[in-house]
């Protein structure tokens, strides 16, 4: 923004708690700065990896009670208080009256606690609080929120066991998230696996993205092919939140690879260390890392996001006068749909699997047609990419620099004792962005030893050396 340049903004993060519904004061703020008419600009959210969870129940109220039921294992309990407990979050319309009572697993009662009421008692089964919009109207969107927490305030523990939760009222839809536990505690009646997708990604302008399996064999660390037979590649990823939005829109808007992904783990946290999430078994205590001992392998829609997020910034390249809103629908209306996604859109795969050189095709190659390029403001020379390279056929590294003004321009090649082993370059070259291509071969065409080369161009008296 600062540089008046387009840009996307990817946020591989999220969680149940909320109204689920895009009117959340963290929802509104993206909504705020991107969609129609906001040119340049997009958001991209992981849809979130709780679809397999039972933490969401929801239905329609017909004049009958309702029971939820919620299992607490057995624990051990964690010194102090406040620290043990169950988190719940209800919704349900501004203009119903519904009624909330908790029953614990010794039969204790909590409630029921009416519409406009709130308790918080500490009984021999934990202590409990349910307010049921005790302060009225949620004025984000007019419904009404309920707050149900079961928790250790003293001695008394939440309960191991069975805890039952009973809604009354004659109409009226409710939705209840489970969305924080220290016990793993779920849900084990009334839950079902819809309206699960993470906040923020049901924001009204943010692009949602789910997963699904990108491949299930791999080659590691110890040189072996390690497969899980489990896995069908293209098939929606279990964990992958599912929709709709709890206002009725479809969200994940498309899903993209993102289970059994190879990405660079963090130099912070190596296979080897406390910190990592790339623990192997037994069997194959290296079976997550990939060979080259640079990359692993990752689950997540946290992984599909950034694909999508790449195929924004690509579209954004092409014409940067795109909003949001066009480069939603861009995405949506490429999206493929195949025996696993069927008629699409659906709360799984919302329009289906992402196409982005479908979607890039939609707009023209140039950012303002006629439009003279932008000169560069500076001699610079980039890193290489890929670097490193290996020397196989066809194998090349992309060499970028710069030039604010047409120049006299050297690039060439040495090795680790300063010998140049090869010129790229050598002559007048034009002002603008530059790009050449060394295939690992010296100036007679021989394919060097493999190792560390240093590239340096001079330009004028601009000179740059890179690795």
């Amino acid at each position: 923004k600062v540089l008046n340049k387009p840009y996307v903004v990817i946020l591989s993060l999220g969680g149940p708690e909320g109204a689920h519904d895009g009117t959340s004061l963290q929802e509104q703020a993206l909504d705020s700065f991107v969609g129609a008419g906001k040119k340049g600009k997009a958001v991209v959210v992981a849809a979130g990896n709780d679809g397999d969870n039972k933490i969401h129940a929801g239905g329609t109220m017909s004049g009958s009670a309702v029971n939820v039921e919620f299992n607490v294992p057995t624990y051990t309990a964690n010194a102090g208080t406040q620290n043990d407990y169950v988190l719940f979050e209800a919704w349900y319309a501004g203009a119903a009256n519904l009624s909330f009572q908790l029953t614990s697993p010794s039969n204790v009662v909590y409630g029921p606690v009416a519409s406009g009421s709130k308790i918080g008692v500490d009984r021999a089964d934990g202590a409990v609080v349910i307010d049921n919009a005790s302060a009225g109207k949620n004025p984000l969107n007019n419904d009404k929120q309920v707050v149900i927490q079961v928790f250790d305030n003293s001695a008394n523990i939440p309960k191991s066991g069975t805890w039952k939760l009973t809604i009354t009222g004659a109409s009226g839809r409710y939705d209840l998230w489970l969305y924080n536990t220290t016990m793993n505690a779920e849900l084990t009646s009334g839950f079902d696996f819809t309206r699960l997708v993470a906040i923020p990604a049901t924001a009204k302008n943010v692009i949602a993205v789910g997963s699904w399996v990108s491949k299930k064999t791999w080659k590691h660390l110890d040189g072996l092919d390690l497969t899980i037979a489990s896995l069908v590649v293209g098939a929606a990823s279990d964990f992958s939140n599912p929709g709709p939005t709890r206002d009725g829109r479809v969200k994940p808007d498309v899903c993209a690879p993102g289970q059994m992904i190879g990405s660079t783990y963090s130099a912070d946290a190596p296979p080897s260390g406390t910190n990592s999430i790339w623990k192997g078994t037994t069997q194959y205590p290296n079976g997550f890392i990939l060979y080259d001992n640079r990359h692993a392998i990752g689950n997540g829609t946290s992984f599909a996001a950034p694909l999508i997020a790449g195929g924004v910034a690509l579209m954004l390249q092409r014409n940067n006068a795109l909003d949001a809103d066009q480069l939603r629908k861009a995405l949506i209306t490429t999206a493929g749909t195949d025996n696993f996604t069927g008629a699409a859109p659906n709360n799984i795969w919302g329009y289906g699997k992402a196409d982005l050189l479908a979607a890039l095709g939609t707009f023209t190659n140039v950012a303002e047609p006629n439009a003279p390029e932008q000169l560069p403001s500076s001699f610079a020379l980039l890193p290489s990419f890929p670097n490193p390279f290996a020397q196989t056929r066809g194998a090349q590294t992309a060499i970028v620099y710069h030039l604010p003004q047409a120049t006299q321009v050297e690039v060439a090649i040495f090795d680790v004792t300063g010998r140049k082993v090869r010129t790229l370059l050598a002559g007048q070259v034009a002002a603008g962005k530059h790009e050449l291509r060394w295939d690992g071969r010296d100036a007679v065409g021989r394919s060097v030893s493999a190792g560390v080369y240093f590239y340096k161009m001079q330009a004028g008296k601009f000179a740059q050396a890179q690795k």
